[in-house]
């Protein structure tokens, strides 16, 4: 598979690529590349791992691809070759995701007793992530590329968005929607009959929006308003029924908060994200939380997970993961 042609390239319209393999010329470095994300997303990880070396021998987007492949070598287990890749990945998109899967990769090397030099190597990028997490949070703030938007979305749009998780969301269930905006899909969950939510949001301006739209539920629930990888560490387990997440996760740096969803809830995580690359290789090009291996271990099964899901009248492309408590 060194030497790719179009015969094998699979159709990546049928895959559920087809907003993101926009280039109809087979041979194109980015069409390549999802087809490489297409088999990292089935496993098929040396598969994968062979795609992005010839993507990475042709020089395309060193970056993302020198990350996707030392991803691949992790997942084989071949750690030195994926801290080697790690090591140069350091790009503008990657830079954050690459120093968390070294962090996790140096850890895995040398266990509980690393080496001096380690042990320097590693407290050097704890200090350089807290760095740059404090630059994420400025850049949260009020006028800027991530500041507050008001995401509102009238109920019918809402309701539309909510139909598949029907099956899975009781009357009297309650809810902590992460990243809540202004609430709009707090409120789908509301008139659902669920009670006693919680809505977790940054902004103090999105919350004061979401109180004026909808003071009834506001009431009614519980505002956790902050920093979402703070927040998250005041929240008790089995605080909620229902975890539900909407193109919300660039809020959140660290994948040990992703992985405290599966405390929280009691019965039902919900996380529907971008697609436009493969989760478990750059999600949303800034953050490295690939929600099913975060969902390892927590007792939670996925009971769906369906890509291409957004409704027409949103513009983003989307893969909806539902986990339920096995």
């Amino acid at each position: 598979m060194t030497d790719l042609t179009p015969l094998d390239i699979p159709d990546l319209f049928d895959r559920g690529f087809a907003n993101v393999a926009i280039d109809s010329n087979a041979e194109s470095p980015l069409r390549i590349y999802c087809f490489g994300c297409v088999l990292a997303s089935e496993e098929k990880w040396i598969d994968a791992l062979e795609v992005f070396r010839a993507l990475e021998r042709k020089e395309w987007r060193l970056d993302y691809t020198r990350y996707a492949i030392g991803v691949c070598f992790a997942k084989c287990g071949q750690l030195e070759n994926a801290l080697a890749h790690f090591n140069r990945s350091l790009g503008a998109k990657t830079t954050h995701a690459a120093m968390i899967a070294k962090h996790r990769t140096l850890s895995r090397i040398h266990g509980s007793n690393p080496t001096p030099d380690a042990r320097k190597e590693i407290e050097a990028l704890e200090v350089e992530l807290r760095r740059m997490k404090t630059v994420h949070l400025i850049d949260q703030g009020e006028g800027t590329s991530h500041g507050f938007t008001a995401y509102y979305s009238e109920p019918e749009v809402v309701d539309n968005y909510l139909k598949p998780y029907l099956d899975y969301v009781s009357e009297g269930d309650s809810v902590l929607d992460i990243g809540c905006n202004v609430g709009s899909k707090l409120d789908g969950f509301y008139r659902m009959g669920c009670r006693g939510n919680g809505g977790l949001e940054i902004n103090a301006e999105a919350i004061k929006a979401l109180q004026e739209k909808y003071p009834e539920m506001h009431a009614d629930m519980t505002v956790y308003l902050g920093d979402a990888d703070e927040e998250l560490k005041k929240i008790e387990p089995y605080s909620y029924d229902i975890i539900h997440l909407h193109y919300a996760s660039s809020g959140i740096f660290y994948p040990e908060s992703i992985a405290k969803f599966f405390k929280i809830a009691r019965k039902t995580v919900i996380f529907c994200d971008g697609a436009e690359r493969n989760p478990a290789i750059l999600h949303g090009g800034f953050f490295f939380h690939d929600i099913e291996e975060l969902s390892k271990g927590s007792g939670f099964e996925i009971a769906q997970k369906h890509q291409n899901h957004a409704d027409p009248r949103w513009d983003r492309l989307g893969t909806r993961w539902i986990f339920v408590k096995s």
